[in-house]
């Protein structure tokens, strides 16, 4: 019910904003009407709600007009034509107007009373108060036994609501000296009768007043109803909103072209309402030109407001509209290729309409249509070219951040998609290269995520050993302490020894290296000489290095190579650097350990002889992996991945490289000066 609610208030607050206005405009209009013609309503509106109908203008006027009738028919020479007018009295069976008309020797040649009885010099018949009687210039007026003033200072107005008798001085109508003789005596009943047979002109004012009042009351009453619509469209005028809204997309649909059109034929339509108003027209023709031009302007108003580039909906652009659907149906290169084609098409199209029309305007008696017609042709063609133009103009800075954001893809930007307008011509390029960008995306959080999964489980479970193999160390230490114990148990407990020592440290080598990936290791930088820290660590592998039998060769400079690291870090770098080396030297061979200056820059580098083959497509400095694939040797696999992990914790860059069966290990620092 509350949708119902919520679909049916847009609705109900137009339809009430709509029949107010209709209601509001045509009482303004029939008000304007009424203003123009001020005495007539109001003599109307008067007669309408005067309780005494012989008091009313319209009374006044039917008197006066029977008096002039009955005058002019004695007068006349034709008695057929004397009689028309008097059987409108005599078809009158309800006696409502009684008359005597003739001359002062015979006033009683026509009567539709008794035969030759002066109605003028007998008492008033039962149910009759009113008597005029006029003696051949003017007329004498008893109203219920009263005299009535009628002429006053004797100037005839007819905007005053007087009677329309002759005798006043501005009433020449019965001027000539045949009038003179005349006598015309008419008694009018005081409540009218409705005619049996016939008619008579007098019977229809209490009817018409009784309409005019009903015609007031329902007008007054559709007023109020206008005014209460409109205060219940101002109290819902936010949901008339969304009605607006939908007649602005219906409006929408028209080509400009059309509105225009219509605004065109509706401003003259008003002018010649205007005109035809100004001249007399009635009404009701106004109120209906007055509603339908206020919606008309109403709707274009509105699709102003709402439709903010109308403008742009027209035949011209609807036909570019669908040549772009064609062309989207083909390749980007097509495209450009057939929009250069169509243009050219279009041109050549133009010029030769423009001549025709030329041509022929030649061989007309005005010249002057050729020539708006052949300036509307340039304007086209000028036009089409602009747009051609400007298409080209912004596909070529589309290319451009397409390439742009090619370069941001590269360089490893996958945050910022390369958002182009809907109806770009690389708006499908950009779209997949979003596509893509947004698959590299995730992919790459994917693995970092695998990553770091990757490193929590081992710095977990290098955590979760430590305990009991710290034990384990501790208890072969007590058997080693055991006296009295066989020699092959010593040998056993010496090679648990062995074990465990080793383990150990692959642990601890394995919680070093995680900490390091994952970020957690403590870093204390500080300046130190790069070539005094490789000689120390050197002089702490003395033993290891006599005892390998290998040749080092050291060039080392003798100044001081200073860098900004962290001393313990870096010490273990080498140290893992040099052992890698003692431990898959070839014997005998010789292992070069040398620091390159160049520039800001310092390079130590750490070189030997493989023992084993190399497997140059693999990266040895992944955790576990090793030179001996065939794993006879005691390494671990991590001294290299410990190695790199903290030569980039201390903002140096870790390379390694091989060349045949030569092994090289390089970590390079900015050099910094003291």
């Amino acid at each position: 019910m509350a949708t119902k609610s919520k679909k049916c208030k847009p609705v109900l607050s137009f339809l009430c904003f709509f029949f107010s206005i209709i209601i509001l405009v045509s009482s303004l209009v029939v008000g304007i009407c009424a203003a123009f013609r001020y005495n007539d309503v109001a003599r109307e509106l008067s007669d309408a709600f005067n309780p005494d109908f012989q008091s009313t203008y319209r009374f006044k006027q039917a008197i006066g007009s029977h008096l002039f009738a009955i005058a002019e028919q004695l007068n006349a020479k034709d008695s057929e034509a004397s009689d028309s007018y008097l059987n409108v009295f005599n078809d009158d069976t309800g006696k409502n107007v009684l008359y005597s008309a003739g001359t002062d020797k015979n006033p009683t040649e026509f009567t539709n009373y008794i035969s030759g009885i002066d109605l003028n010099s007998t008492a008033l018949p039962d149910g009759y108060n009113f008597k005029l009687y006029f003696d051949g210039k003017k007329a004498v007026i008893t109203k219920d036994g009263k005299n009535i003033d009628i002429y006053g200072d004797g100037v005839y107005r007819s905007d005053k609501a007087m009677w329309y008798l002759p005798g006043y001085s501005t009433n020449t109508k019965f001027a000539n000296s045949k009038m003179e003789n005349t006598r015309i005596t008419m008694l009018v009943r005081k409540d009218l009768l409705q005619p049996v047979a016939g008619s008579n002109p007098l019977s229809y004012i209490p009817v018409e007043q009784r309409n005019f009042r009903i015609l007031v009351y329902v007008c007054g009453g559709i007023l109020l109803i206008g005014i209460i619509l409109f205060v219940l469209y101002i109290l819902f005028r936010k949901d008339k909103k969304q009605a607006d809204l939908g007649l602005a997309r219906f409006s929408g649909w028209f080509w400009w072209e059309f509105k225009a059109l219509c605004v065109i034929a509706l401003i003259f339509g008003d002018f010649n309402f205007m005109s035809a108003f100004w001249n007399g027209s009635g009404w009701f023709y106004g109120v209906i030109c007055a509603v339908i031009s206020f919606f008309c302007y109403y709707l274009v108003v509105n699709d102003i407001r709402y439709n903010t580039q109308f403008y742009k909906h027209n035949i011209f652009n609807t036909a570019l509209q669908n040549y772009r659907k064609f062309e989207l149906t083909k390749p980007f290169e097509k495209q450009m290729i057939t929009r250069f084609w169509a243009l050219l098409a279009a041109e050549l199209l133009l010029a030769l309409f423009g001549l025709l029309v030329l041509a022929i305007g030649r061989h007309t008696p005005n010249d002057f249509v050729g020539f708006y017609f052949s300036i509307c042709v340039i304007a086209a063609m000028v036009y089409l070219i602009y747009r051609y133009v400007r298409r080209f103009q912004n596909t070529v800075y589309d290319i451009g951040l397409l390439i742009n954001q090619i370069s941001l893809v590269k360089s490893g930007d996958l945050s910022s998609p390369l958002e182009l307008p809907n109806d770009a011509d690389l708006n499908k390029a950009a779209r997949e290269l979003n596509d893509i960008q947004s698959g590299i995306g995730k992919a790459v959080d994917e693995r970092m995520k695998s990553e770091h999964m990757k490193v929590d489980l081992i710095t977990n479970v290098s955590h979760d050993l430590k305990t009991p193999l710290t034990s384990i160390i501790s208890y072969v230490d007590l058997l080693k302490q055991e006296d009295e114990l066989p020699d092959h148990i010593k040998d056993y407990i010496q090679v648990l020894a062995e074990k465990s020592d080793r383990l150990k440290n692959m642990v601890q080598d394995i919680f070093e290296v995680s900490k390091a990936t994952s970020g957690n290791i403590e870093l204390n930088l500080e300046n130190l000489d790069l070539g005094k820290l490789i000689r120390q660590t050197l002089a702490d592998m003395n033993e290891a290095v006599e005892a390998s039998g290998l040749t080092f060769k050291v060039d080392i400079p003798d100044s001081p190579v200073m860098i900004q690291a962290d001393g313990k870090l870096l010490y273990r770098v080498f140290q893992n650097l040099i052992g890698n080396a003692l431990q898959y030297s070839l014997e005998g061979s010789r292992v070069f350990v040398t620091i390159d200056l160049s520039g800001t820059r310092c390079t130590a580098t750490v070189k030997n002889t493989s023992r084993f083959e190399l497997d140059n497509e693999r990266d040895m400095t992944e955790r576990f992996v090793r030179g001996d694939s065939s794993r006879t040797t005691n390494g671990s696999g991590l001294g290299l991945s410990i190695a790199r992990s903290f030569t980039e914790a201390c903002k140096g860059n870790f390379h390694i490289g091989t060349n045949a069966d030569l092994f090289i290990a390089e970590v390079a620092f900015d050099r910094i000066s003291i």
